[in-house]
């Protein structure tokens, strides 16, 4: 583990309340919000829709329109979150559903576990803890297993990030009851909610609302965790942290298997179920010394970067490099033009100045990323495996071990791509055993 002190974001507890974006003249929706399942196309050039319908759909998930409008085209295009895939080009136009409209809470303790999972299907939930994806994708993959634990992260696992830390500082009520909607959905014996331990209101939090509307037997834990030191937020942290604060049965065997969210997943179910809010916006991060301004915004799905710049003052440097969703955890886009999706958590603008020219060159086996890495990997090997094309070796299953915090890329005098060679190897694992 290292100091967080070099890559803590510059606007920590800086912000009072999320900033409304504008309404974008038009949006670039993403069609294709789930990797492994064929997406049908609901809509046309000229359909018109309105804010929140569905306008593609899979297995697993629902997309839905972020404005009401006249659909332009529908065209490949790459997002934010690196993906490339179909997109909806939505021209505003019409009234709106939502916006500007109160909405009824709806109860959703009489719904039994498979009401809720259509509700998360259909509203487009996506969880955001790690990679993401359709939080039904990964929940069908969970369902038959006995004493299922819940473990919901409130803090940033990028320190140069801020949203997670935002969202559980102003709706920690409304953050808690989309967990506990989780909860009932998975059938979960347990949650655990995992939060920064100078957050001192979680210590006292009255959890009685929630376990009124959970079966009596679901157990809530509360874990502080000291996030000055990287990682802190992975599977492996938070597992390892509740097991010596409680050495409670139900958490003998609750591990990197069990199913864990962020406060945003959680925001959203409540969003959804509650309010009956579909997937249409996003908070984001919005920070960096290339802009006037920093902001946390509630974007929606969609909006192109360029209108988020605008909205923060423009640039008062010139741009070096856009990267999306943390320093350490994320990854660099080079275009101002692509949307906003669901998996975007913070873009970081950094000026010409602050971005270096590297080259990667051969490895010179100094051991610095095995020094540094949290799990005890052999960073440098996997990567070797990685671009040699070796598949019939045991050492490739170390990668699944990878918390791709990217403390291996920091270190490495190479600049060799370490972390993304393993997250590569990760993903490919089902194939590679073939």
């Amino acid at each position: 583990m290292v100091s967080v002190s070099d890559f803590s974001s510059p606007d920590k507890d800086s912000f009072v309340s999320p900033t409304g974006t504008f309404l974008p003249r038009e949006v670039l929706v993403p069609l294709e919000a789930d990797d492994k399942e064929r997406t049908d196309i609901l809509v046309y050039e000229g359909n018109t829709v309105s804010e929140g319908e569905i306008i593609a759909k899979s297995r697993n998930i629902c997309v839905h329109s972020s404005v009401p409008g006249v659909v332009k085209e529908v065209v490949e295009f790459q997002c934010a979150n690196g993906k490339k895939g179909k997109c909806a080009r939505i021209a505003l136009s019409g009234a709106f559903s939502y916006t500007g409209k109160k909405s009824e809470e709806k109860v959703w303790s009489d719904l039994d576990s498979n009401s809720l999972c259509f509700l998360l299907k259909d509203n487009g939930i996506v969880n955001t803890f790690e990679r993401g994806g359709a939080i039904i994708s990964q929940i069908r993959k969970l369902r038959r297993r006995s004493n299922l634990i819940l473990a919901v992260r409130l803090f940033d696992d990028d320190p140069s990030r801020e949203i997670e830390n935002f969202l559980a500082a102003h709706y920690i009520s409304q953050i808690i009851e989309g967990a506990g909607i989780i909860a009932r959905a998975i059938n979960a014996a347990a949650i655990v909610f995992a939060f920064n331990k100078k957050n001192k209101s979680l210590f006292n939090y009255n959890f009685d609302f929630l376990m009124e509307n959970l079966d009596s037997a679901t157990s809530i834990f509360t874990v502080p965790i000291d996030i000055r030191k990287y990682p802190c937020g992975t599977k492996h942290d938070i597992v390892s942290n509740t097991k010596k604060a409680f050495k409670d049965e139900i958490l003998s065997q609750f591990g990197r298997n069990d199913f864990f969210i962020d406060a945003n997943t959680a925001l959203k179910t409540y969003d959804a179920v509650v309010r009956g809010i579909p997937a249409i916006f996003e908070y984001v991060h919005v920070t960096g010394d290339c802009l006037n301004a920093a902001a946390i915004m509630k974007v929606r799905i969609g909006t192109p970067i360029r209108e988020l710049v605008a909205q923060c003052g423009n640039f008062k440097k010139s741009l070096g490099k856009i990267i999306i969703n943390g320093i350490l955890c994320g990854h660099a886009i080079s275009s101002l033009d692509l949307p906003i999706s669901r998996d975007v958590k913070s873009i970081e603008f950094l000026p010409k100045s602050a971005v270096s020219v590297d080259t990667c060159v051969t490895c010179v086996r100094c051991g610095n990323c095995r020094k540094i890495c949290p799990v005890h990997l052999q960073p440098e090997l996997l990567y070797r495996l990685y671009r040699d094309g070796v598949t019939n070796t045991e050492s490739l299953k170390t990668a699944l071990l990878c918390s791709e915090c990217g403390l291996c890329n920091t270190v490495c005098p190479s600049r060799l791509p370490l972390c993304q060679c393993i997250a590569s190897l990760k993903n490919n694992w089902g194939n590679l055993k073939k």
